[in-house]
């Protein structure tokens, strides 16, 4: 297989594995923005710490597939927010930012994959 054929099939088993995993991401954010804005801190919490890593895969999968319409600078800055909203103890705007800045984009990026991989 030329290097090229090895990029397109590596590139393909992340847009695959990306949107199996958006799937579940998709939920869990929509819950955990809930647990915040309702007053669920340790819930809201808990669920945002195992989601971290997975929300900063899905940025680094975004930039290698080539397929994002989003700057990848202003999806870190708002991941940025969250973190400085958390750390200011705001955890209604964590709520918040969840659902109105990051939810979104994850959506939008979740119907961009192409059709045989939803």
């Amino acid at each position: 297989m030329c290097p090229n054929n090895k990029l397109i099939n590596e590139t393909d088993d992340l847009s695959v594995t990306l949107s199996d995993y958006l799937y579940k991401l998709i939920p869990a954010i929509k819950k955990c923005a809930g647990h915040y804005q309702s007053g669920q801190i340790n819930e809201g919490s808990n669920l945002l710490l195992n989601m971290i890593e997975g929300l900063h895969w899905v940025v680094s999968v975004m930039a290698k597939t080539g397929l994002q319409d989003y700057n990848i600078g202003e999806i870190n800055l708002k991941l940025n927010e969250v973190v400085e909203a958390f750390e200011n103890k705001d955890f209604i705007l964590v709520g918040d930012l969840l659902e109105y800045e990051i939810l979104p984009v994850m959506e939008a990026f979740l119907h961009k994959l192409p059709e045989s991989y939803n």
